[in-house]
């Protein structure tokens, strides 16, 4: 046989009635010493990871981009020379951007035995470790070369604006001065 026992009523036991300040207070104060060797280590950890990241310094070149016509025949073509066609800006930055353009600088800077091009020179936390990887294939190459130069055209006008970014201050010039360079070889040929 089974015994029923009356439904009580529950009273919540003083001590469960919750969590407050006054118990957080007191877990802090109990557990001050893990809480700040725990912060001091976060502070280490992030201080050593700050220090490991390389500089990376950035250089610019502009280019104007002539697109005046050599004959004039009316007052209406000058006019609609001065302002430069969005078209044309973008198709030039692309080109500035472009892979072929990409591979020429690497080959006359030798960017492919450059480790910070070529893939073998660690960052962060590898570098400090020692943990180099397999230089790149060509392709990769290219790619890494791109993540370092970016064109943004200059506003309404007709000039570009070139940047290359290294760990080096002098190879950010070089870079930035033989794309342009490139560039301007290019578009001299093709005319």
């Amino acid at each position: 046989m089974s015994a029923h026992r009356p439904l009580t009523a529950y009273a919540p036991h003083p001590a469960a009635a919750g969590f407050g300040i006054e118990d957080f207070l007191a877990v802090l104060k109990t557990r001050k010493t893990l809480i700040f060797q725990i912060a001091a280590a976060v502070v280490v950890l992030a201080t050593a990871y700050a220090f490991s990241q390389p500089k990376i310094y950035s250089a610019s070149a502009v280019v104007m981009l002539d697109s005046r016509k050599n004959t004039v025949a009316d007052a209406s073509a000058v006019l609609s020379q001065l302002q430069p066609d969005p078209a044309t800006m973008q198709n030039q930055i692309q080109i500035l951007q472009s892979r072929e353009l990409a591979g020429k600088v690497i080959a006359d800077l030798g960017l492919a035995d450059d480790p910070e091009f070529n893939g073998t020179q660690p960052s962060g936390m590898a570098g400090l470790l020692g943990l180099g990887a397999a230089p790149a294939d060509s392709g990769a190459l290219v790619d890494n070369f791109l993540k370092h130069i970016w064109a943004d055209a200059n506003g309404v006008s007709t000039a570009s604006t070139l940047t290359a970014s290294s760990r080096d201050p002098r190879k950010a010039a070089r870079i930035a001065n033989a794309v342009v360079k490139a560039y301007l070889d290019d578009q001299v040929g093709g005319r």
